[in-house]
């Protein structure tokens, strides 16, 4: 394709760039929700993991105290598991490359910890059999998933709920627009109601 009818094609309908022309796409608006919606995240992963697995009384199944390197590496594992979660969430297209991209987010935390466990030597040496002997750990990242998963439906519901008013057009419209003899896109008469 040479790069004329490059252009031609990729001018054929203007509208679809309007968006992004208008700055609908990204505004300070949305960069604080989504700021806002990153620090709940945060929010969740540090009091979920780190207050359940570093409360004073909890304990392993030997009766040995848990210890805050476990809840470091639960809260860090909790959080890719939760940045691969909501990946999934938010993924309009589900296809199997796309899939075992995501599958491997988690995977990578268990082969790194578990390389990490075996080189580092000292007090994380047997952590990784640790971790996950103890079934507060699974307890936890489930937990922080399913609150955020509810969480995540309830923003759904409510941005949809606003917006319904604004997807629903005043009455039906006709949109002109004029071709050349070749059918190609010329331009776009202004948008008028017909009764």
């Amino acid at each position: 394709m040479d790069e004329e009818s490059k252009m031609k094609f990729l001018l054929r309908d203007p509208q679809l760039y309007e968006i992004g022309i208008n700055k609908e796409c990204f505004t300070f608006t949305k960069l604080a929700k989504f700021i806002a919606y990153a620090l709940w995240h945060a929010f969740i992963i540090y009091t979920i993991c780190v207050y359940a697995m570093n409360t004073p009384g909890v304990h392993q199944n030997n009766g040995k105290d848990v210890g805050f390197w476990v809840g470091g590496m639960t809260c860090f594992g909790c959080a890719i598991f939760l940045a691969n979660f909501v990946l999934a969430l938010h993924s309009k297209t589900l296809g199997w490359p796309y899939l075992f991209l995501l599958f491997l987010g988690p995977l990578s935390y268990f082969v790194f910890y578990w390389l990490l466990n075996m080189i580092m030597l000292g007090e994380i040496t047997n952590l990784f059999v640790n971790n996950f002997s103890i079934g507060l750990v699974f307890y936890v990242i489930i937990l922080a998933l399913l609150s955020t998963y509810i969480i995540d439906k309830m923003r759904e519901i409510y941005e949809n709920f606003q917006t319904i008013d604004d997807d629903l057009p005043d009455g039906p419209f006709v949109f002109e627009k004029q071709f050349d003899s070749q059918g190609e896109f010329i331009k776009e008469l202004n948008p008028s109601k017909t009764m």
